[in-house]
């Protein structure tokens, strides 16, 4: 088992991305996949079934392998041993660094958390700047880049572009879009999140919502499927009232990821919390308001003119940010 260093990654180099199948894993990988496509890598991602229509459909993958998502054993069968000369492993979940330490063992090597020899402990990171990187457990402090002068913005997306020692500009969020078949709402909301400390109240969804229809006519709430939100996110009863006690139109589950992904791009308005719609909808043009938990921002918010992200004051949860905030951002 070898670590990548820094060596040249030529043309047709097979790589192997490893991501946990949420839309904002996906969405912060693809600056990396397009610089490594620019580059004349070939990229697999190994990953899981939400996100495999992006997966499908994107012109910087070559192949999608699901390494989450079904029964482990059927998983591991399925692991294409042998076939890489890297594998950049995003997640610090013991499956992704199993799944790496696999491929590192089959030749290829390996970047990112990785199981160590036989499946005993952590591989050893490189002992350089980007290995110090690896180590940090503090990536979300606002003075990342100034601890790293190879940094320009902290940004997880340009961080893991600038882990595997790659220099030059990062790309924006790039995801397969299409227009969808069904007419939509000026004003478009997300307020289901993978923690419930991402959560704001729905008494304050409600008022909002009310002010964005009275603006734009009406509003539209979009996400996965019910029962998806049940078995994946935290929120759905709160979506489910929001729709009875604001009329809100339910688009839930009625939109392939493409179009989603164009319907955001053509709001007038989104409104969403940290989830993988804010990222689906940083890579558009709309105005964006994001409410964000404190102390994540600095590594997880898109940098694109146009979106607002609110945080609470310092101690503060994402519930702690108050109606006025949200209504100013909005232009209410």
């Amino acid at each position: 088992m070898t670590r990548y260093e820094g060596t040249s990654l030529g043309a047709g180099t097979r790589v192997a991305i490893v991501a946990n199948d949420a839309i904002g894993n996906f969405a912060v990988a693809t600056p990396l996949l397009q610089v490594l496509h620019d580059r004349g890598c070939r990229c697999d991602l190994l990953s899981g079934p939400r996100i495999r229509e992006f997966a499908q459909l994107s012109p910087w993958i070559e192949a999608s392998v699901d390494v989450m998502g079904s029964p482990m054993a059927e998983a591991w069968h399925d692991l294409p041993l042998g076939r890489y000369g890297l594998v950049m492993n995003l997640e610090h979940a013991p499956w992704a660094m199993v799944v790496c330490g696999a491929l590192a063992e089959g030749g290829a090597l390996a970047a990112g958390p990785c199981a160590g020899p036989e499946g005993r402990g952590e591989l050893s990171y490189p002992d350089d700047a980007r290995g110090d990187l690896w180590r940090d457990r503090e990536w979300a402090t606002a003075n990342l880049k100034d601890r790293y002068p190879f940094l320009e913005t902290g940004h997880i997306s340009e961080l893991f572009v600038r882990l595997l020692y790659l220099e030059g500009p990062i790309p924006g969020y790039s995801f397969p879009s299409s227009e969808p078949k069904l007419p939509l709402p000026p004003a478009l909301v997300a307020l289901s999140a993978s923690l419930p400390s991402k959560l704001w109240p729905i008494e304050h969804w409600i008022e909002v919502c009310r002010a964005l229809a009275s603006k734009h006519g009406s509003v539209g709430l979009v996400g996965a499927a019910r029962k998806a939100q049940g078995q994946f996110y935290r929120g759905a009863s709160d979506e489910d009232r929001l729709v009875e006690d604001a009329g809100v139109v339910d688009l839930r589950g009625r939109l392939t990821l493409p179009e989603v992904v164009g319907a955001l791009a053509s709001a007038a308005q989104v409104v969403t919390l940290d989830n993988g719609i804010l990222h689906l909808a940083a890579a558009g043009p709309a105005p964006v308001v994001g409410l964000f938990r404190p102390g994540i921002v600095h590594l997880w918010c898109p940098r694109r003119p146009g979106l607002e992200a609110l945080v609470p004051g310092a101690g503060g949860a994402v519930a702690d940010i108050r109606v006025e905030e949200v209504m100013r951002a909005c232009g209410l």
